[in-house]
């Protein structure tokens, strides 16, 4: 009697098995849970439910990801300590703080906040401009990217590899002080006189210094071209506009604009 009545529960559970729940292993991936599934028998109606639970989790775990993310940031913010300024340009005698010191300082206290910044390289469309992008991931998986761009560092004398790696610094550094929210390692109002690298000055920059120095002649407020260069030399200790860095161009082009 026992027997028979426990064939009977046996095929109505067989009998009801489309219906019912199937018993899912858990500490698995959503692969694997599905492929669990469908051995054990489940219909197209149950895989569904699966298919939009796992894709309501990926959402939840998503927004929570980012939520934390910025909780994380914000608290990174409160401890990050001050980057010291350990090398001195010696050409324009002026401190900044160097690739090592500024990794070096800020990346334990991200770690701390569960915060990694990494680097990539993306190809820029203009062949003359290159793009260093710092992405900061939090370890629940959200992540955020900031570009920096600009022209190889051409001042000085420095050969093709020097200006690349150069001008990589550069922007690392300043993708890197963007996307963690941090103050520049080289922000001192300066007259563009300050940091460990300059960008060469444009093609653009030359033609418009060019255009307002020969009006300014003609206007009489800059008495010839040899007045004009030992402006040049006073403030920036050259004797040609070509040998001027990007910023230096900028700071003369508002002086220049000033002139009435």
């Amino acid at each position: 009697m026992t027997e028979g009545k426990l064939v009977t529960d046996e095929a109505k559970f067989e009998s009801r098995s489309d219906s019912l729940p199937v018993a899912i292993p858990t500490n698995v991936g959503p692969m694997e849970i599905m492929m669990a599934a469908v051995q054990r028998g489940a219909g197209a109606e149950q895989l569904t439910i699966l298919k939009d639970m796992f894709e309501f989790d990926l959402k939840v775990k998503a927004q929570q990801a980012k939520e934390s993310f910025y909780v994380s940031k914000a608290a990174f913010k409160v401890e990050v300590p001050a980057v010291v300024k350990d090398k001195e340009n010696t050409q324009y005698k002026s401190m900044y703080a160097s690739e090592d010191a500024l990794f070096n300082t800020v990346n334990p206290v991200l770690a701390k906040h569960g915060l990694e910044a990494s680097f990539s390289y993306p190809k820029s469309e203009d062949p003359k401009m290159f793009i260093v992008r710092c992405t900061l991931t939090h370890s629940l998986g959200h992540s955020e990217s900031v570009d920096a761009d600009g022209p190889l560092d051409i001042s000085g004398s420095k050969n093709p590899l020097q200006q690349y790696k150069s001008t990589r610094t550069y922007l690392k550094k300043e993708s890197y002080t963007a996307i963690t929210g941090i103050a520049s390692a080289d922000s001192i109002d300066d007259d563009g006189n300050s940091g460990d690298m300059e960008f060469g000055i444009t093609e653009d920059q030359t033609a418009n210094i060019e255009t307002m120095v020969t009006d300014l002649i003609n206007a009489k407020l800059i008495k010839d071209e040899f007045d004009f260069v030992s402006r040049l030399k006073r403030l920036f200790k050259k004797d040609k506009v070509d040998d001027l860095t990007g910023k230096q161009a900028d700071a003369l082009i508002k002086k220049l604009s000033a002139i009435k």
